[in-house]
């Protein structure tokens, strides 16, 4: 949602049917014009050239001589193609478009309402969900009331369900106050997140549930909803988690985008040179992290500083953790297990084949997302926190997944091989690695195939000599494992 205007796909089964109609008698309206054009140019060879006593050839020189009986023909065959191509078009547009204006409808349901498609936010009275709350989603529905006397009905089982919850969180942002009501809320609250099978939480529930378990008690004050940054441009729309120096807020930018802030503290009693070098650091590879464009790495925006805070603005992705999907519903598949840890190498090497190399530091399964794809995007670098322990001489992070180089304050790219290797442990087996161990998912369970538990063991192994060494290496022995 980085864009001014949410764009969420809007499936009528109705208007499925019929652009499938529409396709399949496309060779008749198609072909209309074309057959007018050849009539036209016959008629009129005969009336040039050839003998009005045939009978065929009679009958179309009479219509040549009736020019209305023409008219009436061709307008009859363009109306008919018209009419088809028209029609093609209204159901084939489903896109449902919400900014901090309104709503915009596809153009089939603007044919069922008098051909009015947008809906100000201004104008809406109420929004209801229609039907019981407790139901599978696709049985329910949003009624939409207006100021003017106008009811709207959208299906949201003819929605994704992450671009229906979209729409909820577009009309948590921008609908009137006074047109809230509380069913919204308790369906946010309450939305599944199904683009993954057997998944019966929101992206907001599991975010909250997720970031919050990454914070202990706050030892700052976080920011409120509502509060601006950057120059006007942010305001807070909610906290999603906060405590010790660090917070996570969804913010939204310029009244449009909706964005994730990672809020970082450096404590006052830091030492200057230390924090000096800190930010050094960190706005280096700030400006690295700003160019990259990688479909499985979430983008980040921007950094800034405001009232001795420091801020990294991230693009934010609808989807479910691997730690939620283990603690909803157990270890994972080897299968699946394998084809993640496929992409997320493929990843890693575009990370380290930058120059210099972006090390991530903090791969663990709170920081790896699945989207509706299936595939597993990194959400969030160890940049920020790195940044605190830079300037604290502290260590940040979790320690189980950490590498004993990166304990002692050195990592490398075998760091989040390291790293790694403790989340496909988690995965597999569904324990949390032990600190400064190799992690060897057979152990755990012998179901898991000796070549699989093997290569985790090699890339959680303490010795850097004994380690898998790059991602390369990597690749090539997660392919032996298919």
């Amino acid at each position: 949602m980085a864009d001014a205007n949410i764009e969420i796909t809007y499936r009528s089964k109705v208007a499925i049917l019929i652009t499938w109609i529409c396709v399949l008698t496309s060779p008749s309206w198609l072909i209309m014009p074309a057959l007018i054009t050849t009539y036209i140019i016959v008629a009129a060879m005969v009336a040039l050239f050839c003998q009005p006593a045939q009978s065929i050839l009679l009958m179309i020189n009479q219509l040549m001589s009736e020019p209305l009986k023409l008219v009436g023909v061709i307008a009859a065959g363009l109306s008919y193609t018209g009419v088809f191509a028209t029609v093609s078009l209204l159901a084939s547009d489903r896109r449902l478009v919400a900014n901090d204006t309104g709503l915009r409808l596809p153009m089939f349901l603007a044919l069922l309402n008098r051909f009015n498609n947008n809906i100000p936010w201004s104008k809406v009275q109420s929004i209801t969900v229609v039907g019981n709350i407790d139901d599978a989603y696709e049985k329910l529905k949003l009624q939409i009331y207006t100021t003017d006397d106008k009811e709207y009905v959208l299906k949201l089982g003819a929605m994704a369900p992450q671009d229906a919850e979209k729409l909820l969180l577009a009309a948590e942002m921008w609908l009137p106050p006074k047109a809230r009501n509380p069913m919204l809320e308790s369906l946010q609250q309450k939305f599944a997140l199904l683009a993954l099978p057997g998944r019966e939480r929101s992206h907001r529930q599991m975010l909250d549930d997720e970031l919050d378990s990454r914070f202990t008690a706050a030892a700052f004050r976080p920011l409120e909803p509502e509060e601006v940054l950057d120059t006007g441009r942010l305001v807070v729309i909610r906290q999603i988690a906060f405590g010790g120096l660090s917070a996570v807020y969804l913010v939204q930018e310029d009244k449009h985008s909706l964005y994730v802030l990672k809020e970082s503290i450096i404590p006052s009693q830091s030492k200057d040179e230390l924090k000096q070098k800190a930010y050094e650091l960190f706005r280096r590879e700030i400006d690295l992290l700003k160019r990259l464009d990688h479909e499985n790495i979430v983008k980040v925006i921007r950094a800034f500083r405001e009232n001795e805070r420091e801020y990294l603005l991230l693009q934010y992705i609808a989807g479910e953790t691997f730690r939620q999907m283990v603690r909803e519903n157990g270890p994972r598949p080897q299968s699946e297990v394998l084809t993640w840890a496929k992409s997320l190498v493929d990843t890693l090497a575009c990370l380290h084949g930058m120059d210099p190399p972006i090390l991530h530091r903090d791969l663990t399964p709170e920081n790896i997302i699945v989207a509706a794809s299936n595939v597993p995007i990194i959400i969030d670098f160890g940049v920020a926190d790195e940044l605190i322990a830079n300037a604290t001489a502290t260590l940040v992070g979790k320690h189980c997944y950490i590498s004993p180089e990166q304990f002692r304050g050195r990592a490398l790219p075998q760091s989040d091989i390291y790293s790694l290797g403790g989340t496909l442990y988690y995965l597999l087996t569904g324990n949390e690695p032990v600190p400064l161990s190799q992690s060897i998912p057979r152990a755990i369970d012998t179901q898991i195939s000796e070549s699989l538990s093997k290569v985790v063991a090699d890339m959680t192994d303490l010795a850097l000599s004994t380690r898998i060494a790059s991602t390369a290496e990597l690749i090539e022995r997660l392919e032996m494992c298919f």
